[in-house]
């Protein structure tokens, strides 16, 4: 209102300056024209131009939104997502919210377990026909056994006698109870091998001796021990007597605990099914015993 009252006196002014309406005088009841009037040479030039100038002058100061234009609302530039949008010029401030993340994709999920190994071959109970004849309960002798029966290649030191040669099937439970084509490795199971001698046999027995066989049975449990010509527990080469555990043969030097037998040549002949030379070949019964039957025990066996 302010605004429109100074822009009608402005055309006022402006009116005024150019000349306005022609000046009249009262004189009695007649209306006169000034002297002013009276001299001016185009008398209605001015008041024409003072018309056009009031106009021009009132459209430019009618009111405050004619004066300065409309205002164009602003245009904010949206923020982040946290953030508000700052205000565009001229406008009012705008909060904008940015649009959120795209989610992150869950990652490839881990492949399934690796391929089963083959299993191992499965460890039997000590002898490879699957009964025990020395330290019979698995329970308290879990890496030593007896294993009765035969083996026909000779020696328990000799490069034949190291591995077996019959497939295990051997033992006096077996369908080749005397043993024919087999070494004495043949009578301990898959897991087991004939013990090495006196110090094994103290590792692997659970009492760590050779634990008492029954007097009523003449039985010998052979191990791969050798002796020297003095009788010695030694190693190979020498192939010196037979050395185990059992009831049979003579008790052997104290080098040889806790073995507590051994064989001579001698000791063979007397028996029904052990063979280990002669007296030409008195120093060699380890490289040449044989056993050719089941009965008077067999070997002892040692797991892996």
């Amino acid at each position: 209102m302010a605004l429109r009252l100074v822009g009608w006196r402005c055309s006022v002014w402006a009116w005024s300056r150019a000349g306005g309406y022609p000046g009249f005088v009262q004189v009695g009841k007649d209306r006169r024209m000034s002297h002013s009037d009276r001299v001016s040479t185009v008398p209605w030039a001015g008041w024409l131009l003072g018309l056009m100038v009031a106009g021009w002058i009132t459209a430019s100061c009618s009111s405050d939104d004619e004066m300065f234009g409309p205002g164009s609302p602003g245009t904010g530039t949206g923020g982040s997502a946290t953030s508000s949008g700052q205000a565009g010029e001229g406008g009012s401030s705008s909060t904008s919210t940015g649009t959120g993340g795209s989610s992150a994709s869950s990652g490839t999920g881990g492949g399934g377990g690796g391929t089963a190994g083959a299993g191992g071959t499965p460890v039997g109970n000590g002898c490879s026909d699957g009964t025990r004849e020395y330290l019979s309960d698995a329970v308290l002798q879990p890496n030593m056994t007896g294993c009765s029966g035969g083996f026909s290649i000779a020696g328990v030191t000799t490069p034949a006698s190291l591995q077996p040669a019959c497939g295990r099937v051997a033992g006096n439970d077996s369908i080749n109870p005397t043993g024919t084509g087999c070494s004495v490795e043949d009578l301990c199971s898959e897991g087991f091998h004939v013990c090495h001698g006196a110090v094994e046999v103290a590792e692997k027995s659970a009492s760590g001796n050779c634990p008492p066989s029954p007097i009523s049975s003449p039985t010998f449990w052979l191990t791969r021990q050798v002796q020297n010509d003095q009788g010695s527990c030694s190693q190979p080469p020498n192939t010196n007597n037979l050395t185990g555990c059992g009831t049979v043969g003579s008790p052997p030097p104290s080098s040889c605990l806790p073995l507590d037998r051994f064989l001579r040549y001698s000791n063979c002949d007397n028996s029904l099914s052990w063979s280990c030379g002669s007296l030409q070949t008195m120093f060699q019964e380890a490289a040449l015993v044989t056993k050719s039957a089941p009965s008077e025990g067999g070997v002892l066996c040692c797991r892996d």
